[in-house]
């Protein structure tokens, strides 16, 4: 080997070195895709649900919707749920609660996910909670008139399906993103990662401005 190849290959080996750590790392992982824009994790005796779909479509909207479900199965302690229990976090690691009802309902800018989208695309839970019984709650209620329930508590085949709804993240709807559903029954928070169904959307606004 040549002086010069020795310092060729000394330096090559140095710059290896300096390469960033996220260079050539992994695809942050979503959870169990159930179906379309439909995520999945269990843990123990609890199941949590995350449809995106909704999100997609208000990309715009200062508040982000999305479709949940919570079902317990087995013996044990009663879970409660209320507005402290669930948190959107986006990719770069910002953690956002729930959205003030108040605030929300006195944003001139602010929609709520229409209920006949919701009805035409409902949340598909498949056989996840086959024999379990729904429990009504409404943390968002869709009509002027519509009685708030904003906290439940879940036991032995219990589940809700609500559409819950989140200030927009600071780093946008792209990126796996987590919804994050504690307890104080839990022993530790659930999460579960997800994507927002963005460039099929994207795709068909570009197709439309063009024709």
């Amino acid at each position: 080997m040549t002086r010069r190849t020795c310092i060729a290959a000394i330096v090559a080996a140095l710059l290896a070195t300096l390469v960033p750590a996220t260079h050539g790392a992994r695809k942050p992982e979503t959870s169990k895709s159930l179906a379309f824009a439909t995520y999945k994790e269990q843990v123990g005796r609890i199941t949590v649900l995350v449809g995106s779909f909704p999100a997609a479509l208000n990309e715009t909207e200062p508040y982000v919707p999305l479709q949940v479900a919570v079902g317990v199965r087995g013996r044990g302690e009663k879970i409660t749920l209320g507005v402290e229990s669930f948190q959107l976090i986006d990719r770069d690691g910002n953690i956002f609660p729930i959205a003030s009802f108040e605030e929300f309902r006195n944003n001139d800018h602010a929609q709520l996910f229409n209920p006949q989208i919701i009805a035409a695309y409902p949340l598909v839970t498949g056989q996840q909670f086959a024999t379990s019984f729904q429990l009504r709650s409404s943390f968002f209620p869709t009509t002027a008139g519509g009685v708030r329930i904003d906290r439940v508590e879940l036991e032995q085949s219990n589940h809700i399906i609500d559409v819950l709804y989140f200030p927009r993240p600071l780093a946008g709807l792209d990126g796996v993103l987590t919804l994050r559903v504690q307890a104080k029954q839990l022993a530790a928070p659930i999460d579960v990662r997800f994507e927002v169904p963005l460039k099929g959307k994207r795709r068909a606004e570009k197709r439309a401005r063009r024709d």
